[in-house]
């Protein structure tokens, strides 16, 4: 039940954050990755934020609604099963609503993708444990196990 419950947060915020999972063992770097080295750089973080992005703002004007934000989690999360989902929902909804207010740094009601980009920098900063310019897969194993511990 708590692998299926971590999939769907999972699913959650690939769908509605820019593309790090929060699970506290990541197995891959997933869609960031896209040389598939193993390794993210600076480079690709950003560019799997402009990629989620786009993804997001469903009506292509430029910035991402509250509305859009969470059509795009619904979709995604339409792939969890049911069960699941109703056993969870409040606390789905929750992460998803704190998400989007995260992202949206000047608190205007929509995110732009120069915010997603500071998002995704600050959090590529964070999780780049040696501060090299790229996060390795054991220093996201790392950043989750220690942000885990704290809650």
């Amino acid at each position: 039940m708590l692998k299926t419950f971590l999939t769907a947060t999972c699913a959650l915020m690939i769908a509605c954050s820019p593309a790090f999972a929060t699970a506290k063992k990541p197995v891959g770097m997933g869609p960031v990755d896209g040389n598939k080295d193993g390794v993210v750089s600076s480079a690709e973080a950003i560019g799997a934020a402009d990629k989620q992005f786009a993804h997001l703002d469903g009506n292509k004007d430029g910035n991402i609604t509250a509305a859009e934000f969470t059509a795009a989690g619904k979709a995604t999360l339409a792939k969890v099963p049911a069960k699941v989902l109703e056993k969870n929902k409040d606390r789905l909804a929750k992460a998803q609503k704190n998400r989007f207010a995260m992202l949206d740094g000047n608190k205007d009601g929509n995110i732009t993708k120069e915010e997603m980009k500071t998002d995704m920098d600050k959090r590529h900063k964070a999780m780049d444990l040696n501060k090299d310019g790229n996060v390795t897969k054991e220093e996201l194993t790392k950043f989750h196990a220690a942000k885990g511990k704290k809650k």
